[in-house]
């Protein structure tokens, strides 16, 4: 019987160790917790990552409005409808494609909840906005405060 302990207790620990990291990296869309993204939000904008090569993308917006059904994202960015997913970790992508196929936007970012009830610390941060057409690719890391 020892013996068999010795054998497993090893075994038993890297499934365990396995299962938990697999939770902690398990992004599921939420279902009953789901952040209050919709709204307003102000995008502080850094340099882009990788400037356009030709043409331009123009500026980003200052502004995004989402709104929010359950799980499911919806905005514009540049005129272009996004669609995407809020996940139970918080993160959150939003992806579309103008009607005429010539521009794609990406967006991605992480929300975290305000501290308390009337804080007004909400924010959005570890952003990322793609606008991206044949000609142009315009990455931009972004921090977001909930436009009051």
């Amino acid at each position: 019987m020892k013996t068999a302990i010795k054998i497993l207790k090893p075994l038993m620990i890297g499934v365990l160790a396995t299962t938990s990291l697999a939770a902690c990296n398990d992004n599921q869309p939420c279902t009953t917790n789901c952040p209050a993204i919709e709204g307003t939000w102000f995008l502080q904008y850094v340099a882009p990552v990788f400037p356009c090569d030709g043409g331009s993308a123009g500026e980003p917006p200052p502004t995004v409005a989402f709104f929010r059904e359950g799980s499911v994202v919806r905005g514009a960015i540049a005129g272009v409808e996004v669609r995407g997913t809020v996940y139970d970790t918080f993160d959150f992508t939003l992806n579309g494609t103008s009607p005429d196929g010539a521009l794609n936007v990406s967006l991605r970012g992480r929300y975290k909840p305000s501290t308390g009830s009337d804080s007004g610390d909400e924010s959005i941060y570890d952003g990322t906005l793609i606008r991206s057409t044949s000609a142009c690719r315009d990455d931009r890391r972004f921090t977001g405060a909930r436009y009051r």
